[in-house]
Order: structure tokens, then C-alpha cells, then sequence
């Protein structure tokens, strides 16, 4: 029997997307607007020097994530 594994922080578009079910520019607009705390990491990967896509990514905590959610209840009833 496998264990479930509880994760605490993940990208910002894996929450959105697999953890809360939403678009990923709700949380970026609150990690923007300062309400969401959020770790940038920057990438590691090789891109192309024209590509237009920001060279971070956002990690934030579950357990904020929640807490903002509860704080916005006419957006996450």
C-alpha cells in the first residue's frame, strides 16, 4: 500500500491548476499584490534569449494558499 505523500510547497501553476482547480493568473495576481507569499526560484533549464516567458518560478506553501483562500470567501466559497 503506497503512502500519501503531503506536500507543503509546489509550483505556482501546479496549485492552481491541480491543488485549487483554477487559472494560474488568480495566484499570480495575488503573489503580485503581495497577498500570497511566494519563493521565486529561478529556472535552470536552457531557454532561447527570445522567449518572452519570465525566467522564474513562483513556489508557495499550501498552508498559505488555504489561508488565502479562507480570507477571499466571494472567490472560494
Amino acid at each position: 500500500m503506497p503512502k500519501t505523500v503531503e506536500r507543503k510547497w509546489m509550483p505556482m501553476t501546479t496549485c492552481a491548476k491541480e491543488y485549487l482547480g483554477v487559472s494560474p493568473d488568480l495566484l499570480r495576481s495575488a503573489i503580485v499584490a503581495g497577498e500570497l507569499p511566494a519563493i521565486e526560484k529561478p529556472k535552470t533549464r536552457r531557454r532561447k534569449p527570445d522567449a518572452t516567458r519570465e525566467n522564474h518560478h513562483w513556489w508557495v506553501n499550501t498552508d498559505d494558499v488555504d489561508a488565502w483562500m479562507r480570507s477571499h470567501p466571494l472567490v472560494f466559497p
